[in-house]
């Protein structure tokens, strides 16, 4: 057995890039997985940046979750709204042919897309007046089609769209 000396050990800091051409939320066949084990690798980076004595081992928290949901929202938006994205942060407006320009699009204080219209006068909750914007027929909208669908109990077509409506 060999004794290491650990008294003058250098220490480095290391960035990494990682460039992802994939669609992560191709990989998950329910919404819960997904969110799970997104909130689980941002948990994994943040224990990797802090010390041991401030590391996390519990379940996750809700805000943890809702952390993974957002980054979710964002990559699905990255990949399906890349051009109308670049557009709302240079100029705050989307060009004249995109597919959003009815919606009229911002972009929030957490960089998802969002709905604006009349609904900003309302005092309706401020997700419900202003919607995440996500593509129809991306497979992470179906995610959430297929999980609030599970949660509504197989509700109706009328209910689980006025659901949905409530946040995307």
């Amino acid at each position: 057995m060999v004794n290491l000396p650990t008294d003058n050990l250098e220490v480095r800091n290391v960035n990494v890039a990682v460039l992802h051409s994939e669609d992560i939320t191709q990989r998950f066949s329910k919404l819960n997985r997904l969110i799970k084990v997104t909130a689980y690798c941002k948990r994994f980076i943040s224990n990797c940046r802090n010390s041991k004595a401030n590391r996390q081992s519990t379940t996750l928290s809700t805000q943890e979750l809702d952390q993974a949901l957002t980054c979710c929202v964002k990559i699905v938006q990255q990949e399906s709204y890349t051009q109308d994205l670049k557009e709302l942060g240079e100029k705050q407006v989307v060009a004249a042919n995109s597919v959003l320009k009815t919606l009229h699009p911002f972009i929030d204080n957490e960089g998802l897309i969002r709905f604006g219209g009349r609904l900003q006068h309302s005092t309706l909750p401020y997700q419900t007046r202003h919607q995440v914007i996500l593509q129809a027929y991306h497979h992470f909208s179906r995610l959430i089609l297929s999980a609030e669908q599970i949660s509504l109990h197989h509700a109706g077509p009328q209910l689980l769209i006025a659901s949905l409506r409530e946040k995307y």
